[in-house]
């Protein structure tokens, strides 16, 4: 229940984070956040405090992401291609389901070799290169908003 209620404070701050920072910004701060939880899991494991708080951190700063990421697209489809925001919001949530589903094929073949407590460290792994790969996103300014007042005032979930 912790780790759901984290989660949704982490989907707002992840929103909050993006229109502060920028997108790169908010990118690096939560995914230093995500790979350093990530990291002291096998360490906080035996420790029932300790392990409780690294996993709310894990849960922010996982669900942070998402809102980050999708905020970035859309800023980026609506400069490059305005009439194809949805399409682009489409591919961001495919490609976050494929990474869901080859990582947890990468995981599955730790905890068969290795053993789960490597699990982590496999996904603190993945975080760095995130993180090196985000050094290569274009970062759209803190506070813009990505989609003009008349497209969200047409939308019809709005005005009903």
């Amino acid at each position: 229940m912790a780790f759901g209620a984290t989660a949704v404070v982490g989907n707002f701050g992840g929103g909050r984070l993006s229109d502060s920072l920028g997108t790169r910004r908010g990118l690096i701060a939560a995914l230093v956040g995500l790979v350093l939880a990530l990291a002291m899991l096998p360490f906080s494991a035996p420790h029932v405090l300790t392990m409780f708080a690294n996993l709310l951190l894990w849960s922010a700063c996982c669900f942070c992401l998402g809102p980050i990421v999708q905020s970035g697209v859309v800023a980026a489809a609506e400069e490059v291609a305005p009439g194809a925001v949805a399409t682009a919001s489409g591919f961001n949530i495919a490609a976050f389901n494929f990474g869901i589903a080859t990582f947890s094929a990468i995981g599955g073949l730790l905890v068969a070799g290795p053993g789960i407590m490597t699990t982590p460290l496999g996904g603190a792994a993945a975080g760095c290169a995130a993180l090196v790969g985000s050094l290569f996103v274009r970062s759209h300014r803190p506070g813009r908003m990505p989609i003009s007042r008349r497209k969200i005032q047409s939308c019809s979930l709005i005005n009903t």
